[in-house]
């Protein structure tokens, strides 16, 4: 397959597939945007597989820029940005170059390397930042023994080699010819995510002569109508956030009690299930935590969030969309360093603790809990 200078956006699930029986694709000059999953999924698991995608334009798409999961790929002089997950996620042993790529402000960042095998990874002469993830994560093993065990009985099956039953990934060839800044910047204020776009078009995100900004929250620039209207069905939630001292109220009719039988804890959160818990008839503030859900899971802001305080005894969950923007904006990656985000919010108690207010005004330092 051979596609060139196609605009290619709107589509309900990938902008383009590459399915696991092709041997040949090159994918030059589009515009591929705001698709509701990846931009390019690539399922390519023949060895002798080939795909080039190079100096296109993907950017706000619902999951990550571009997908991997097998073949050989080289990704060249493109630009990714302001994809909702990464910028580029390989893994089950994909050979792949990726080199004079822009990659930015992608929300969990730039390059993730799952359990790749032997497969080989050269990342070259890229430009990378503006992420509050890392510009790289390796992805060493499988997690827990008993993930890894029940992963190596499946593959078995398959007939994968016994040295590709072992869990293991490749070091990739990294160069000092990448340019890196701003990533790892960490929870961020919204206002201060938006001091980035300041003059920048926050849509196709790039920098115009004349710019307009957002009449109501005054922060975020466009260059055009047509980027103003794209942007619209994520920045309109963010935009309420921006205007001024804003906070949520969240009634915790509407929420569900998690406990310890649905939520169990990770061992590396310092101070767990520790401290004063709240107390919902006083309307002193205290520090909460806010997650997102399900890991790789695309946009949706009617995603079940997760919220509670370091005691553990508020530990619920609940819908709403101006959380789930703030979280995915302006959080970090959880433990497992894959797509899911948290952040940290000052909330208080109102009405004899049948409301709860999650203010955005301000954000308390980082916590390791």
């Amino acid at each position: 397959m051979y596609a060139a200078n196609n605009i290619i956006q709107n589509c309900q699930s990938h902008g383009v597939a590459v399915g696991p029986d092709a041997s040949y694709c090159d994918l030059r000059n589009n515009i591929i945007q705001d698709n509701g999953c990846e931009g390019i999924w690539c399922g390519a698991s023949k060895t002798t597989s080939r795909v080039f995608i190079k100096e296109n334009n993907i950017g706000n798409n619902g999951l990550c820029g571009i997908s991997l999961n097998g073949g050989h790929c080289d990704i060249d002089g493109n630009r990714l940005f302001e994809n909702w997950c990464w910028g580029i996620m390989l893994k089950s042993k994909t050979t792949c170059k990726i080199t004079s790529n822009d990659i930015f402000k992608n929300k969990c960042g730039a390059i993730r390397i799952g359990i790749n095998y032997s497969g080989k990874v050269y990342i070259d002469a890229n430009t990378v930042h503006n992420h509050s993830g890392p510009f790289l994560h390796l992805e060493a093993s499988a997690g827990s023994e008993r993930k890894i065990d029940w992963m190596r009985h499946f593959l078995r099956k398959l007939g994968m080699p016994e040295d590709e039953v072992a869990m293991y990934s490749a070091a990739p060839i990294v160069t000092d010819r990448n340019v890196l800044h701003d990533n790892n910047t960490g929870q961020q204020h919204p206002s201060d995510k938006v001091e980035d776009f300041f003059k920048i078009c926050s849509y196709c995100q790039r920098s115009h002569g004349s710019v307009k900004a957002c009449v109501k929250c005054r922060r975020a620039y466009y260059c055009n109508k047509t980027c103003q209207e794209q942007h619209w069905k994520r920045h309109k939630t963010i935009c309420k956030i921006l205007q001024g001292n804003y906070s949520i109220v969240v009634h915790m009719k509407d929420t569900q009690k998690l406990g310890n039988f649905c939520h169990t804890f990770d061992s590396r959160l310092k101070g767990i299930g520790t401290g004063n818990s709240p107390n919902p008839r006083s309307s002193a503030r205290f520090i909460i935590k806010l997650q997102s859900g399900d890991e790789y899971s695309h946009y949706n802001p009617q995603s079940q969030l997760v919220l509670y305080d370091k005691s553990t005894v508020l530990d619920v969950t609940f819908e709403n969309a101006e959380l789930y923007h703030l979280i995915m904006e302006c959080g970090v990656l959880g433990k497992n360093q894959l797509t899911s985000k948290k952040i940290f919010c000052w909330a208080s108690y109102e009405d004899q603790g049948h409301k709860l207010r999650i203010y955005t005004d301000n954000l308390p330092p980082y916590q390791e809990w």
